[in-house]
């Protein structure tokens, strides 16, 4: 399984909109894709207002279907454009493996997450896991 995540910093001036905005995207990217996606808002956090959209996959392939998707809906793009001034700095996008644990497709979003990441130091990959 892999976790796409996309994140952008809100600009405060416009947290109202920008919040607004990405709710409203949230479902257009459902629509648009067919597929199970999250918004999250990052608090307690060096990094607090970010909003953060999530997507399991089984595949890269899945992925990657998904992308296109969007790139090919003009409306979807546009509406991308027109937002643009109400966050700063570019969009994150990451790719992530789940390597511990199961998921359930069908049980309901968790009202928190919590994100840990690691390095593994080179030569030390099979340790670390």
């Amino acid at each position: 399984m892999y976790l796409f995540s996309r994140r952008r910093r809100i600009d405060l001036g416009h947290a109202t909109k920008a919040l607004e905005w990405s709710v409203e995207a949230t479902g257009q990217v459902r629509d648009i894709t067919g597929r199970g996606i999250d918004a999250w808002v990052v608090t307690m956090s060096p990094d607090a207002a970010t909003v953060v959209w999530t997507m399991w996959a089984e595949s890269l392939a899945e992925l990657e279907g998904a992308g296109d998707a969007l790139a090919a809906d003009t409306a979807f793009v546009r509406s991308q454009e027109k937002a643009d001034d109400l966050f700063v700095g570019p969009m994150e996008d990451r790719v992530a493996s789940l390597i511990h644990g199961t998921l359930d497709p069908e049980a309901p979003p968790p009202g928190y997450v919590s994100v840990v990441e690691a390095t593994a130091a080179n030569g030390r990959f099979k340790e670390a896991l």
